[in-house]
């Protein structure tokens, strides 16, 4: 079986595994946020240990992995991002796998039909298309993460719809001549 990953890079990291078929394999989030006495650097550490679990959890059937292009003015939420972005094409650089980065209006506009879907358009599109979003709980926190794993499926979709399905079973980036819309999961 052949996968793509995507993840939404903050302190609070979406990842999204799909098929090229398009159907939704695993999903979550992480939360990364640092304790207060916690050194900066725990963040990162804590980080590439899960992109590492991701990575070796679907050894040897990765194809490609997108992220969310960074698009911030704050230093901190910048820093946090790029150097997640760092650690991500390090991890596929490691496992020979390509990259490729996704604005987040593309994958609103794939996604959701518009360029500036809300946060709610985005999750309710994808759910439509790969069911419930995995993370649970009534708190800020779990609201932000249900957020960021929608936009991590977003960003996996909007890969499968941008890119041709055979050029990524052999872990190669060719753009489609005009991108698919996401299949809206079937109902059983």
């Amino acid at each position: 079986m052949d996968d793509v990953i995507g993840l939404d890079l903050t302190t609070c990291t979406g990842w999204a595994v799909y098929d090229l078929d398009g159907q939704l394999v695993d999903s979550g989030a992480w939360n990364l946020a640092a304790a207060g006495d916690d050194h900066e650097g725990e963040r990162w550490i804590a980080f590439r240990g899960h992109v590492g679990k991701l990575l070796a959890a679907y050894a040897g059937r990765i194809r490609a992995i997108a992220y969310e292009r960074p698009s911030t003015v704050q230093w901190a939420t910048a820093r946090v991002a790029f150097g997640q972005a760092a650690i991500v094409e390090l991890e596929a650089a490691r496992i020979g796998v390509p990259t490729t980065v996704i604005s987040p209006m593309t994958a609103k506009m794939v996604v959701a039909g518009h360029g500036r879907a809300s946060k709610q358009e985005v999750q309710d599109a994808v759910v439509r298309t790969g069911g419930p979003l995995r993370t649970t709980g009534s708190t800020k926190v779990a609201e932000k993460l249900r957020s960021d794993e929608a936009d991590a499926r977003a960003i996996t979709l909007t890969l499968l719809a941008i890119y041709e399905p055979a050029d990524l079973a052999r872990g190669h980036l060719v753009k489609r001549s005009k991108a698919r819309k996401p299949r809206r999961k079937e109902a059983k």
